[in-house]
């Protein structure tokens, strides 16, 4: 039999229009965003218990990002990462850090040459950068393919082949196990 159960229903003031898909972060909470309302008008971050206890850990002010389409990530460090699509110091949209206590830090804010409207969500790739890509801006208008450093170091590394051929890979991030502990 299945069964579907409402666990939380948005009011306006913990956020409206939630787009992007839940993470399930190491701390056993679900994260997620708003596209929407809060109480700033634009948008939260909010986590909540698998159970539905819902907390908004952070309401965007257009400053800081407005309108976060795209979901986030919890990075090699611990700490969350997203974008918004709108709002920033040019309101072309953001790339944030958020700590778990819902602190946020603007790490970049497009101005439409580098590009505009970041729709999509981040990857953290093995070089410890993060990518993404923008809806609109860039040299053509037509979006953009973006890189961001922040200095975290890469989570995986080669390693030199004993008595087989080849180079290995391990990968040292901290959600890097298998269910049996193996590395990947």
């Amino acid at each position: 039999m299945r069964t579907l159960t409402t666990l939380h229903s948005f009011d306006s003031a913990d956020g409206a229009n939630p787009e992007s898909a839940l993470i399930h972060a190491t701390d056993g909470y679900l994260y997620g965003t708003t596209t929407a309302r809060g109480a700033n008008h634009d948008g939260t971050v909010y986590k909540f218990t698998p159970q539905g206890a819902l907390t908004v850990l952070h309401s965007f002010d257009s400053t800081d990002g407005a309108a976060p389409t795209a979901p986030l990530i919890q990075a090699t460090d611990g700490n969350f990462y997203g974008a918004t699509s709108t709002g920033g110091a040019n309101g072309d949209g953001t790339v944030f850090q958020m700590k778990s206590d819902g602190a946020i830090a603007t790490l970049h804010s497009f101005d439409g040459t580098d590009g505009a409207q970041p729709f999509g969500g981040l990857v953290q790739a093995t070089d410890g950068s993060f990518y993404g890509t923008t809806y609109y801006g860039g040299t053509q208008s037509y979006g953009a393919i973006y890189k961001l450093s922040i200095g975290l170091g890469p989570f995986c590394e080669s390693r030199a082949p004993f008595r087989h051929g080849g180079n290995r890979r391990y990968n040292l991030g901290n959600r890097s196990e298998g269910r049996d502990k193996r590395r990947l």
